[in-house]
């Protein structure tokens, strides 16, 4: 019988087994933490797809008309109703503000609340992208509303996160060149219902009709990965989210565009009361990417070159290029002004 005694670990071969397990794990890591974010970049994929589909279901329904504020929120644009309209508990399809297209679209089918508190926690929260983990600092009750405690409320207790999906100004709003465009701007006391004229002309004759975004709906983004812009204030940065049903401009549901380089979302330009890199909250995804939906129900991802460059995916069909106010990238993409969008 052998009398040898089982050979123990010497310290340094411990240390080098330790060493190989750390070697791994630094090898393993970058991969895990790669497939974990392509696993929310599907995700968020078909949750822009799923919002489109409920747009094209909107519109089979309302006459060509899809969701948005000159449409499902009209009422409350021309102070018909006003945000009487809107506060407290309604209904899961009520707009949360004038801006709001999901919860007209998609209220009954992701069984959002009633309460317009908790149907907008829902939607940010709940139905959110995955990538977007920011929370709001703050929420702003300018003017003050009167369901405003319900906000604080859910804020203190659960946190609401950051916007998550902005629908494109150029088709959710009628052009500023629109037959009385003036008497509907002194109704509402703003220019709400109104889009930018620049870097983009919208034509006079266009309205928010699935008949009306352009020859090839399959080019045209319906909604895309967006966030609202980081505001100063104080000397703080914080994600800009108010509880006002009728904003001025286009709040927590629409954005003003990629090339139009002020955008409060995606632009780039120095602004005093917004963070420079406030774009970084929209191009969430890997390499500063978006997600987009388009009008005729698919998705796919866009880099920001690419979203910064061409405006024809965010403007419908017949609008003209003019420039002013545009990204470098579009004033390298259009050399030239006067360009018809097709």
């Amino acid at each position: 019988m052998s009398n040898a005694k089982a050979r123990a670990f010497t310290l340094i071969e411990l240390l080098v087994v330790i060493a190989i397990i750390a070697i791994l794990i630094s090898l393993l890591l970058p991969a895990l933490g790669t497939a974990r974010e392509a696993g929310r970049t599907v995700v968020c994929s078909a949750n822009v797809r799923g919002l489109a589909q409920g747009q094209a279901i909107y519109a089979g329904n309302f006459k060509d008309f899809f969701a948005g504020p000159t449409t499902s929120g009209y009422k409350g644009q021309v102070g018909q109703s006003g945000n009487t309209a809107y506060v407290s508990d309604t209904s899961a399809e009520t707009p949360t503000s004038t801006m709001d297209w999901i919860s007209p679209t998609m209220g009954e089918t992701m069984g959002l609340s009633a309460n317009r508190g908790q149907r907008t926690a829902q939607i940010f929260n709940k139905y959110g992208c995955p990538s977007a983990r920011l929370y709001n600092q703050q929420v702003f009750n300018i003017p003050p509303m009167t369901d405003v405690n319900d906000f604080n409320t859910i804020l203190n207790r659960d946190g609401i996160r950051q916007v998550s999906y902005m629908a494109m100004e150029g088709f959710m709003c009628w052009p500023a060149t629109a037959p009385n465009a003036g008497s509907l701007v002194a109704a509402i006391g703003g220019d709400t219902t109104f889009g930018h004229d620049t870097p983009v002309k919208v034509s006079s004759a266009y309205r928010p009709r699935l008949d009306m975004v352009g020859a090839q709906p399959g080019t045209k983004v319906i909604v895309a990965d967006g966030c609202r812009f980081f505001a100063k204030q104080g000397g703080a940065t914080f994600l800009d989210f108010d509880t006002d049903c009728t904003p001025r401009y286009f709040g927590s549901f629409v954005s003003s565009g990629p090339t139009y380089h002020g955008s409060t979302e995606y632009g780039r330009q120095v602004r005093s009361d917004a963070a420079d890199d406030r774009w970084k909250a929209s191009f969430r995804h890997s390499g500063f990417r978006i997600n987009a939906a388009y009008f005729d129900g698919h998705a796919s991802i866009m880099k920001s070159t690419d979203a910064w460059g061409d405006a024809s995916p965010f403007y419908p069909g017949g609008s003209k290029y003019v420039g002013g106010s545009e990204t470098p990238e579009a004033a390298a993409f259009y050399n030239t002004h006067s360009r018809n969008i097709p």
